[in-house]
């Protein structure tokens, strides 16, 4: 979709999630968010017919590659969530 392409072309290269049957992050990794955000905001049939809603992405990078961090979940009760500067 038009979303990963986007995340693609800035360097992402897939997703961090706290939940599901993925690889875990090991201990020894390094964790570090970038401070970038991005907005997704799905279009008029993923909205109505997907029942799709807006969500934001926390950069983050994992060992020196670049992933995105949903916001589903609490990731880190330490990192503000920008509710000040994101409209919904």
């Amino acid at each position: 979709n038009s979303n990963e392409e986007y995340l693609k072309e800035h360097g992402v290269v897939g997703y961090l999630s706290a939940s599901g049957s993925y690889e875990p992050i090991k201990p020894s990794s390094t964790l570090q968010f970038t401070g970038h955000i991005y907005k997704v905001v799905p279009s008029a049939a993923e909205r109505y017919i997907g029942a799709s809603s807006e969500h934001i992405m926390f950069e983050a990078f994992l060992n020196e590659s670049k992933y995105v961090v949903f916001d589903f979940e609490p990731q880190n009760m330490k990192l503000p969530y920008p509710i000040g500067r994101c409209n919904f």
